[in-house]
């Protein structure tokens, strides 16, 4: 059937002349039953129009396309998947939304932590220092519901409501206000405002001349440095703050609600004193058997002063002072107890990091376990009783991590210097005794291997230079190249080519019956004779030690002294297979082990005379003869014994490396440290990004800021997180880096 054309009335006037067909041109208005349009889009869709007539959408022409609201009015699009998260697919008609084949929950975390999100809410929120609070988290809490219940009915709840279960406390910049920050919300919950003049009208962080210096807080207690005006607690159970000096203690006279009034404080004992009232860093650590009359665990505490630490016992109720008195700049106790400082020396150009028990603290240092030291114009300050740093290294203010961990449930201390991080691993052994522990150096450019006591050298290998802070730099002959390896470039020497890396005529080189040497190798060679690796030797009386691969593709570990071989073993596992392989000589005067790749694959039992006037050290070959074929890297001598954990500490490392875990910083000059308590991650900040190293000083991850300088930053791996959050604190505002939480159990 035809269409139909609608007739009219024509008028005049008012008057109905008679009846007509539309023409073309006339419209029938929508207040009538028509659309007021004379012609549609094909495959369009009609819409409402103010003006009185139905217009027609673009046509929908193309696969997928729908129409979509917006402000300014309808509009044909097509969905948008997201990338390597979901995708869309647009048929004729159809629309099929699924995963990406990309998808992970680990890229998902690993985006949220490159993007990160920045708290902008008040970007005059810059910080200095920042620190995590997470009320939840058992390293910064000890019970958060007995701390809920206990704070019901104080000043500060009775004001504010309750606290952030998860926040960040910072200084801001100028260091005069003190924030606890709502990390859930993205705004303030308190603040503490530096004011007043004197004792008699100061706000509760003190005195607009003496500012914070350093903050921590644990078990409801902020404890805070000034830089003239003691160590100061802010006691959120009892509502008060207390405040230790050189002269004794003092009390605020107001509750934390009045902590902007400027009440001022007054004396309250002179019996315990601080050493100084310069406070430069500050820390404290739970009691293990002593509890206040909250059931709270009462504190060990460290005031780190211009003239020296001091430490509160609570089970003593007393302040200890060292007689060491030399400048805290940084400190930081790990969870079981060790308490790692670094100082400067008030005569000459020097500075040490030491390491405590802090239960063991007295006065006269006797708590004192660890003690590395710089050496100046070649005297060391202090005592060696621990491996000594040796480069022109200044600490950074604020600089200092520590952990439980790192080799075999020791401590571990993460040290931020001009020169670059330093990792000191302590032995859980060391802490009723002086055992040596070792160290790793890190810079933009190289990481040495792990280097224990009493160093002969430190090669990573990358070009011809020791690291170990005793400059037995090689001679290279006949031109050993250096190309990809682990943790960058690695030795690579031609055989046929007679190529090796020599030192020759260097007395420091001598080994005693005590010693280690390390190092990684990659050949798929067969050597038609045995092949010198590590040739140690006295040209004199051919004293030496020696590890060589035979003909036979294994190892082979040779000690020589007076005419006689020592100890002469070899190993059965074949090296000779293409891949990276760890090699470990540990000799003492009762057993010698050559481990491989963390294993012990032959040793000899026994005391043996040490080999002396050793001189000579030739990599890659014996003498003019023997030459290996192959690459090598990380080689490490010292006249210390390795521990099998160590060893295997060492061989996780070259694994690690060989997945292309990153080994050096993104500039030498290191801002501050911070670790996690958990985990013994290290959140470093270098060249204004926050670095994440772990404990095999080796690194995880880099977040970037744009957003003026960073300052310092925060790190703690969440249970069931992928990837750590992370707290910046910027001159221009704070920011949070975190892993998606929606993904976290």
């Amino acid at each position: 059937m035809a269409d139909k054309i609608p007739i009219r009335g024509g008028f005049n006037g008012g008057s109905l002349t008679g009846l007509a067909q539309f023409a073309s041109g006339d419209t029938l208005g929508v207040a009538h039953g028509g659309t007021g349009a004379t012609s549609l889009t094909d495959d369009g869709i009609l819409l409402g129009n103010a003006a009185a007539a139905v217009q027609a959408t673009a046509a929908l022409t193309t696969n997928g396309q729908v129409v979509v609201g917006g402000t300014s009015g309808p509009a044909v699009a097509n969905i948008a998947g997201t990338t390597d998260e979901v995708d869309i697919t647009n048929g004729d008609g159809t629309i099929t939304v699924g995963l990406s084949t990309s998808y992970s929950p680990a890229a998902v975390l690993q985006r949220a932590v490159a993007t990160g999100k920045d708290i902008t809410a008040k970007t005059a929120e810059n910080a200095s220092k920042i620190i995590l609070v997470d009320l939840t988290d058992p390293a910064t809490m000890w019970d958060v519901e007995a701390f809920l219940a206990a704070t019901r009915f104080t000043s500060w709840r009775v004001e504010l409501g309750s606290p952030p279960i998860r926040g960040a406390m910072f200084l801001n910049n100028a260091n005069t206000e003190l924030h606890w920050w709502n990390l859930d919300t993205d705004a303030a919950y308190m603040q503490f405002d530096v004011g007043g003049s004197n004792n008699d009208d100061n706000n509760m962080i003190y005195l607009t001349s003496n500012k914070p210096t350093d903050i921590y807080f644990l078990d409801g207690k902020i404890y805070f440095g000034t830089a003239g005006g003691g160590l100061w607690i802010i006691d959120f159970l009892q509502d008060e703050c207390i405040g230790w000096f050189a002269s004794g203690q003092r009390e605020y006279r107001g509750n934390i609600e009045e902590r902007n009034d400027g009440s001022g404080n007054v004396s309250s004992t002179t019996a315990k004193q601080i050493r100084d009232n310069a406070v430069n860093s500050t820390a404290a650590h739970r009691s293990p058997t002593h509890v206040d009359e909250f059931g709270r665990p009462t504190h060990y505490w460290l005031a780190g002063t211009d003239a020296g630490p001091s430490v509160y016992n609570p089970v003593n109720d007393a302040i200890y002072t060292s007689e060491d008195a030399q400048d805290v700049d940084s400190a930081a106790i790990t969870p079981s107890g060790d308490l790692w400082m670094t100082q400067d020396f008030h005569t000459g150009d020097g500075h040490q990091l030491v390491m405590y028990r802090i239960e063991d603290f007295y006065a006269n240092s006797t708590g004192q376990i660890g003690y590395f030291a710089q050496t100046v114009n070649g005297v060391t300050n202090g005592s060696q009783s621990l491996s000594f740093l040796t480069s022109s290294w200044n600490p950074t203010d604020g600089g200092l991590g520590a952990w439980d961990g790192g080799v075999a449930g020791g401590s571990l201390g993460v040290m931020g210097t001009d020169q670059g991080l330093v990792f000191e691993y302590f032995p859980s052994g060391g802490r009723s005794n002086n055992k040596e522990g070792g160290t790793i150096f890190v810079t933009d450019t190289y990481q040495t291997p792990y280097m224990k006591g009493l160093r002969i050298g430190a090669w990573p290998l990358d070009d011809v230079n020791d690291r170990s802070g005793n400059a037995a730099t090689f001679t290279n002959d006949n031109s050993v190249t250096f190309a990809a390896g682990v943790f960058g470039n690695a030795a690579t020497f031609v055989g046929s080519s007679s190529q090796r890396l020599k030192r020759e005529g260097d007395s420091d080189l001598n080994v005693d019956n005590t010693h280690t040497i390390s190092f990684y190798i990659k050949t798929s060679t067969d050597p038609s004779a045995d092949a010198g690796l590590v040739y140690l030797y006295d040209g004199l009386n051919q004293n030496s030690v020696r590890i060589t691969i035979t003909t036979n593709e294994v190892i082979q570990c040779t000690c020589r002294a007076a005419n006689s071989d020592q100890y002469n073993f070899l190993t059965t596992r074949t090296v000779t297979d293409g891949y990276w392989h760890h090699i470990c000589l540990v000799a003492n005067n009762t057993i010698q082990k050559m481990y491989i790749d963390g294993v012990v694959c032959s040793s000899e039992s026994g005391a043996f005379t040490s080999p002396s006037g050793i001189d000579d050290l030739y990599v890659g070959s014996l003498l003019s003869s023997n030459y290996y074929t192959g690459q090598m890297a990380q080689l490490s001598i010292s006249n210390t014994d390795w521990s099998e954990n160590e060893v295997s500490f060492e061989y996780q490392r070259m694994l690690r490396g060989l997945a292309g875990a990153e080994y050096t910083l993104g500039a030498i000059d290191v801002d501050s440290v911070r670790t996690d308590p958990h985990t013994g991650l290290a959140a470093v900040c270098v060249n204004n990004q926050v670095e994440i190293w772990n404990a095999l000083a080796l690194r995880e991850s880099i977040n970037a800021t744009t957003t003026a300088t960073l300052n310092d930053a925060d790190v703690r791996l969440q249970a069931g997180a992928d990837e750590p959050l992370i707290a910046m604190g910027r001159s221009g505002q704070i920011g949070v880096v975190a892993p998606d939480r929606r993904l976290l159990g």
